[in-house]
């Protein structure tokens, strides 16, 4: 297969992995408290892993693009982890207390 020697489809397919990595990441958080939310989550762990083994082979392969992948599975990290939601602050301090 010749046509998988050319970089520029390892760029288009890592860039396409990438946006979608990102879209499944704001499509789960729109989809909280829905009936989609399972398809959604299921979406979006799929492309974490998939950015998680991108992430690794280009850190494998002892180059500088590994960055942006990395930056990515950051981003994604970041979404599944960050609640979106407005609350009280103060109340939130309180049941520290």
């Amino acid at each position: 297969m010749p046509y998988l020697d050319d970089p520029s489809i390892w760029a288009w397919s890592l860039g396409i992995v990438q946006f979608a990595g990102l879209i499944s990441a704001w499509l789960t958080r729109l989809g909280e408290d829905s009936t989609r939310q399972a398809w959604c989550r299921a979406v979006f762990v799929g492309c974490l892993a998939v950015i998680g083994l991108a992430t690794m082979f280009f850190v494998a392969l002892g180059t500088h693009s590994w960055l942006a992948p990395g930056v990515t599975l950051a981003v994604m990290i970041l979404a599944a982890v960050w609640d979106f939601r407005p609350h009280d602050r103060v109340r939130s301090l309180q049941r520290l207390h």
